[in-house]
């Protein structure tokens, strides 16, 4: 996965004028006391964070001038932001980043600012997922005629029988991580979290990015179910509808099959998704709580 240095502007942030209807109540906690985001006023989920980055641009703006996400973070948290009610979780199953991470949040929790890491991807269910690091095939790339492409770990074995001139004989690796039900944490610990009684000038709000190699196909179903995200203020999604991501095969919330086979067929999905978002992020009760999709 690649770490991306920009987003798209953000729209001006709404004024919430009533609760998020989320359509279900909260039932349970997932976080632990020492995850917990009480106390957060502002909250940041990086969903496939890779090595963190954006909460870098949260945390230490001026050293990423060129990053357009920072104007997500002052339009929604303001400017002035409190760091220290301010807080940051990243999602990330790779394990091979886990010393990053840890080095990431040693630092800033010396400097009084809440970097939350769950080594765990985000689903529609919880459960365990299959990750492959494709590793190998990347690696054909590099020194060579033609750069990298950009595959790396992700759902998708790329280095089988069906990867043409890029297989390999020997099998790769299979990696299994846990997964959490995001659409629950979302709205219990995200919604559900105390807040201080002292935060930012600005409302509290939420802003997610997610970035979860071509999972989103059937995450976002979910969200859409539960309204999730009407507790949330920004979000922003890559979608991996290119055909170096494809075919992929999913498993739904109620268990069913999800397959993608080309690009036309992911793209077609993709569009279908996008304006469901962009369709419940309008109605009431939910119209103050997240105003843009990136697609």
């Amino acid at each position: 996965r690649r770490a991306s240095a920009t987003a798209p502007a953000a729209p001006a942030p709404r004024q919430h004028t009533e609760a998020p209807d989320i359509g279900w109540a909260p039932r349970r906690r997932l976080a632990s006391a020492d995850d917990s985001l009480d106390g957060c006023w502002h909250v940041f989920v990086d969903a496939g964070a890779n090595i963190g980055i954006h909460s870098r641009f949260l945390f230490e703006p001026d050293k990423f001038p060129r990053s357009s996400f920072r104007e997500v973070f002052d339009r929604f948290f303001g400017i002035d932001r409190d760091a220290a009610t301010t807080c940051a979780v990243a999602f990330e199953p790779n394990v091979a980043h886990r010393a990053h991470h840890a080095k990431q949040r040693a630092v800033y929790a010396r400097r009084g600012w809440r970097y939350i890491v769950k080594e765990a991807a985000v689903g529609a269910k919880a459960g365990e997922m299959t990750f492959y690091s494709n590793t190998r095939r990347e690696s054909r790339f590099k020194g060579g005629r033609v750069e990298p492409i950009g595959l790396g770990f992700g759902v998708t074995d790329r280095e089988t029988a069906a990867a043409g001139d890029f297989a390999f004989d020997t099998p790769q690796e299979k990696i299994t991580r846990p997964v959490i039900d995001f659409a629950t944490f979302l709205s219990e610990d995200v919604a559900g979290r105390r807040k201080p009684a002292v935060g930012s000038r600005r409302p509290p709000a939420v802003v997610v990015k997610m970035d979860i190699e071509g999972v989103e196909f059937a995450l976002v179903p979910r969200l859409l179910e539960t309204r999730a995200l009407c507790a949330v203020d920004f979000v922003s999604i890559e979608w991996h509808a290119e055909a170096k991501f494809l075919p992929i095969t999913l498993e739904s919330a109620d268990g069913s099959s999800i397959k993608l086979a080309d690009e036309p067929a992911a793209a077609a999905r993709r569009d279908e998704l996008a304006a469901a978002l962009a369709a419940q992020s309008a109605e009431r009760g939910c119209a103050s709580h997240y105003n843009h999709t990136i697609v």
